[in-house]
């Protein structure tokens, strides 16, 4: 998992837009997990904002005020779901 882990980290290493830097990020955090879609939230005025998903729309959550994302941003503790 070391080598899996060191790889992706490597494909950041070359300028990238931020949406090709969401894309890869998304895309190796899926590989890395074995996860079919993964969206990233940022902080945009105190609140948390998706930036960037592969989430079909009808299927993307919006985080609630005390749901998981939003108690996962306020621990600073990266949220995974997994069936």
């Amino acid at each position: 998992i070391l080598e899996d882990i060191y790889q992706s980290s490597a494909k950041l290493l070359f300028p990238l837009s931020e949406e090709e830097s969401y894309a890869t990020i998304i895309e190796e955090a899926r590989r890395l997990v074995n996860a079919k879609y993964g969206s990233i939230f940022l902080s945009r005025g105190g609140r948390l904002k998706r930036v960037y998903s592969t989430v079909p729309a009808e299927q993307q959550i919006k985080p609630r005020k005390n749901g998981i994302t939003q108690r996962g941003f306020q621990s600073r503790i990266p949220v995974v779901f997994s069936k």
